[in-house]
């Protein structure tokens, strides 16, 4: 097992072009107690797909999401870490 690319365990959610699939923090960072993580809201705009397979993966990801979140998603990987198309 060791030295070989193991095969993705979780199993690829086809792009929702309803709902963002992106997940967001509720409440503000006053809110007392742990914050959850919910999906947001926002009808998406954009499908987004890796450019490349993450090591010890096997299959490219993709996710539709809201203008708000496809910033986010700049801001944290930056333009080189996958593509955008429009819904």
């Amino acid at each position: 097992m060791y030295g070989k690319k193991r095969k993705s365990i979780m199993k690829l959610i086809p792009p929702d072009k309803k709902r963002c699939q992106a997940e967001i923090l509720d409440g503000s960072f006053m809110t007392l107690g742990p914050r959850k993580w919910i999906r947001c809201t926002n009808k998406p705009t954009v499908v987004i797909t890796e450019k490349k397979v993450p090591e010890k993966e096997t299959k490219k990801g993709s996710m539709a999401l809201c203008k708000d979140c496809l910033k986010g998603a700049y801001e944290r990987f930056g333009w080189n870490y996958f593509t955008v198309k429009s819904i």
